[in-house]
């Protein structure tokens, strides 16, 4: 039952962290609406397989961490399907001859690459989680977190801390600045600001996201008002969440 539920679990882990570059890509760039669809995001080539390969990896480490015998079996059904569609996708549009062949083409490369690649990156993801288990054997535990917490983790928090990191992320990485930094703040004292706040605002949210999970995976210590803690983080995500993406997404 244990080898179904983590394969599961890494499915849906997998999903909500592509998931989440999605919303934030579509956001940034201005995707219309009737160009997002489940394979390709607008143009966004690099991104979305980028964000694709992040998400396999990082269910590859959650089967490799959590299971000491058959994680190789688990990681083979779980990439299964990851290559099956992308290997679908390929045979649809090459055989639908919406151009011909083109590494430059976005519906050649894209899923070309990812048929490639997604089962030995999940395979390099189970091999760096093999490592940790030692870190993560606590029974009961997915990620040293208790199994139960994740009924809500997964709604209400793993998709808006993601989005919200990876918007200011990328909104950083986004921002034309001169390498001058005493150039940039004569000449463009603004938008210099503006980047040091996004940078604390940036390290002030992955702090926090890292003292919620410390609240959550370390929960036999005592702590004052933990679970208010947690409920305050929660909030305080969610919150940010809607003011930098989910507000902006609702009026696109």
């Amino acid at each position: 039952m244990k080898f179904i539920l983590i394969i599961l679990f890494a499915t849906v882990f997998s999903y909500l962290v592509t998931y989440s570059f999605q919303t934030v890509l579509q956001l940034h760039y201005e995707i219309p609406a009737d160009e997002m669809f489940l394979e390709f995001w607008g143009d966004t080539y690099f991104f979305r397989i980028l964000a694709s390969l992040l998400g396999t990896v990082i269910g590859g480490f959650i089967i490799g961490s959590y299971l000491k015998q058959g994680s190789k079996t688990a990681l083979i059904i779980y990439s299964i399907p990851i290559v099956a569609f992308w290997g679908f996708v390929l045979i649809f549009y090459y055989k639908g001859s919406i151009d011909d062949f083109s590494f430059f083409s976005m519906y050649h490369i894209v899923p070309l690459v990812l048929t490639l690649f997604s089962l030995p990156v999940a395979y390099y993801g189970n091999i760096v989680g093999n490592g940790f288990q030692d870190e993560f054997e606590r029974s009961k535990r997915i990620l040293n977190i208790k199994w139960y917490h994740w009924l809500w983790i997964f709604p209400f928090l793993l998709n808006q801390i993601v989005s919200v990191l990876v918007f200011l992320i990328i909104l950083l990485w986004s921002s034309p600045i001169d390498e001058n930094i005493i150039t940039n703040l004569i000449f463009n004292f603004g938008n210099t600001i503006a980047r040091f706040i996004t940078i604390a605002i940036l390290f002030g949210l992955m702090t926090g996201a890292g003292y919620l999970y410390s609240l959550l995976a370390d929960d036999e210590i005592e702590i004052k008002l933990k679970w208010l803690q947690v409920l305050g983080l929660v909030i305080l995500f969610d919150i940010v969440y809607m003011i930098l993406i989910g507000f902006r997404l609702i009026n696109m």
